[in-house]
């Protein structure tokens, strides 16, 4: 038998890595394995940031599982890191999926009891203003809620339930659907839409009306929707419904209806099918639902038919505050919209003046240029003694709403970019009331243990730079100006002589293009959080965090016809930039005001080992006079115990 020396060795199974304990008995499993369970020479794949960030069709989330494989360079530090495939297939696949049989057969997610017969009106669609033979609260002009007051988005979007067809502010504006050929029929023959058939096709915003049907009203129509295969959906439903499909996702089917036998002209219609909304989550987001919610909270639609289309209603009229925007497939495009229609009302000529702006092809062919984050696996450098003998938890703190003040406040370019080959480093230097050229720049920096100011307790400033030698990158702006800005002006203080800039790629024009975005949000978070709206509050982060993610994205994950002008990647790595500054700021603080450095990073969260039983405030940004945290500020996200013995680091 073949004699294998004591080393670290490693098992990779089903997208996780165990390291194999150093024993007699792991050695023998070891042999056998390799002598009688494999096969030599195999190749380890593994994806890196830029792959998985393909697969997700944007930037990975925060809590986003870390590398698994880490390629060091001669000088020691982490050159790339890598991630399983099978991982990241295993962390993007939802629960709903895993649940699913082989067939891929659709399931509903809930159990639906038999709904109410409906009767079908005299002329065979249901017809407004006409009471059904049922039972007097759901009579046609009845409110079955009163907490959503009536408005426009009234006109615009409908939710049948089998007991009748209702606005988002509750009240009853027809009989429910009695079969399949009721839906089209109502679409064509509603005379209170308050969108004309010719606004379908606005080609830079186009306008349709659209109805959210419950699982318990689709059953009244008779259609079966317990085992459907995904391949067969649209046939079926267009089929069931007498409409062309021009478009599904995660439940949503644009339907073409044609002009009907009985009267009403030809139009279409965005149809949300409660029992399909768990189909092509969205990669970044897989257990969002969109206003279904997210799986696994409590403020997920209840089964309750009436508490389902009551809470549809709320989240409807939510939504349409922010520009008169309705629900979709994906947060992403309702967040677009809401910017699009921001600055267009502005009627200032920026929105107009806007241009795609993907990364050049002579600065990336992929389109994707360095991690924003510091890699998962930083470790400052020195242990600390001083909590010997205590039990302590390593506590995390991160920033509220981290992206929404780093886009809300930043300036952003816009225009037609050029090159410029002579730029000269005194446009980035920090003055009083001057904001520097928006720039993507070519930048070489020196060896980080070459500048002032630089801590091996900390991270180097941008990810990517080393301490052991120069490095070049492209870098927007702000990246470039907070290495030059004063100390006292929140930056490094670098000398101009340590970096030097070859090339930009420079926008015309900037400003700050995402404040009036931004503040509607900001002002509905602070609302909703202290009216204790959990559901609005999730909504509202998803809409700004699906949308600023995806202005980064490269291939099939850009934004679409008609939001092609946030194409922006270099806005997105602005913001993740200022977004990451305040994370290095809170850090330096702590580092200076209680000698206290972090053992580990994530993103913009910092870890700390400090007794379990410490009063942990003191690692908190302050409050505002109101009592609460500022959006980017520091405030304390959880804790862990740990194992004896382990160590705090400090200076």
């Amino acid at each position: 038998m073949a004699e294998y020396g004591r080393q670290d060795r490693y098992l990779i199974a089903d997208g996780t890595v165990y390291r194999i304990a150093d024993t007699d008995s792991a050695d023998d499993a070891v042999i056998a394995i390799i002598e009688e369970h494999s096969e030599p020479d195999a190749v380890l794949r593994v994806l890196n940031a830029d792959a998985v960030e393909d697969h997700l069709d944007g930037p990975m989330p925060e809590d986003f599982p870390g590398a698994a494989i880490e390629v060091f360079g001669p000088g020691g530090e982490v050159k790339e890191v890598g991630w399983l495939p099978e991982a990241v297939l295993m962390t993007t696949t939802t629960a709903s999926e895993q649940q699913e049989p082989e067939q891929e057969q659709l399931r509903a997610q809930e159990s639906v009891p038999t709904a109410p017969q409906a009767a079908p009106p005299d002329d065979g669609a249901p017809t407004p203003g006409q009471a059904p033979a049922q039972e007097p609260a759901w009579s046609v002009g009845s409110r079955m809620w009163a907490d959503v007051p009536q408005e426009d988005v009234d006109t615009r979007m409908l939710i049948a339930t089998s007991r009748g067809i209702v606005t988002p502010s509750g009240e009853v504006v027809s009989r429910p659907f009695a079969a399949r050929e009721h839906l089209g029929m109502f679409v064509c023959k509603y005379t209170h839409w308050g969108i004309e058939p010719e606004d379908e096709d606005d080609k830079w915003d186009p306008q349709r009306v659209k109805l959210a049907i419950t699982p318990y009203a689709l059953s009244a129509m008779g259609f079966e929707y317990d085992n459907i295969l995904p391949s067969e959906l649209d046939n079926v439903v267009s089929e069931a419904f007498g409409a062309k499909v021009t478009y599904s996702k995660s439940g949503w089917f644009t339907l073409k209806f044609p002009e009907q036998p009985s009267g009403g002209a030809a139009r279409s219609a965005e149809v949300l099918l409660l029992p399909f909304v768990h189909l092509d989550p969205s990669k970044s987001r897989p257990n969002d639902r969109g206003i279904a919610g997210i799986v696994g909270k409590d403020t997920y639609l209840s089964a309750d038919e009436l508490k389902m289309a009551h809470t549809a209603g709320r989240r409807i009229r939510w939504l349409w505050k922010f520009q008169g925007v309705t629900p979709g497939p994906r947060w992403s495009t309702v967040g677009a919209t809401i910017a699009m229609r921001t600055m267009k009302k502005a009627k200032d000529g920026k929105w107009a003046a806007i241009e795609a702006a993907p990364i050049p092809p002579d600065v990336s062919k992929r389109g994707r240029l360095y991690s924003p984050w510091w890699v998962k696996s930083w470790k400052p450098a020195k242990p600390d003694d001083r909590y010997d003998g205590l039990p302590l938890a390593r506590f995390q703190f991160d920033q509220q709403n981290a992206y929404l003040p780093s886009a809300t406040g930043a300036f952003l370019g816009y225009g037609k970019p050029l090159w410029d080959n002579k730029p000269e480093i005194s446009e980035f230097f920090w003055k009083e009331n001057y904001t520097p050229p928006f720039v993507l720049a070519k930048t070489t920096i020196a060896a980080g243990d070459q500048l002032p100011g630089m801590d091996e307790g900390l991270p180097l400033p941008i990810p990517g730079m080393r301490w052991d030698k120069e490095v070049t990158m492209w870098l927007p702006t702000v990246e470039i100006e907070h290495l030059l800005k004063p100390p006292e002006k929140g930056g490094w203080g670098l000398d101009p002589g340590s970096i030097r800039i070859d090339r930009t790629y420079r926008w015309p024009n900037q400003a700050q293009l995402l404040r009036g975005f931004g503040e509607q949000l900001r002002d509905a978070l602070v609302r909703d959080r202290a009216n204790g709206e959990e559901a609005f509050v999730d909504m509202n982060k998803a809409i700004y965090a699906s949308f600023f993610g995806r202005t980064i994205a490269a291939g099939d994950g850009q934004f679409d016809f008609p939001f092609l002008k946030f194409r922006q990647p270099v806005w997105c790595m602005t913001w993740q930039a200022l977004t990451r500054h305040r994370a290095m700021a809170y850090a330096k603080r702590i580092r200076d005001n209680h000698k206290l450095y972090p053992v580990q990073v994530l993103v913009d969260a910092w870890f700390y080992d400090i007794p379990a039983d410490m009063d942990y405030h003191f690692l908190e940004d302050a409050r505002n006079k109101n009592g609460v945290f500022n959006n980017g500020s520091y405030r304390y996200k959880g804790h862990q115990l740990l194992p004896e013995k382990k160590k705090i680091r400090t200076r």
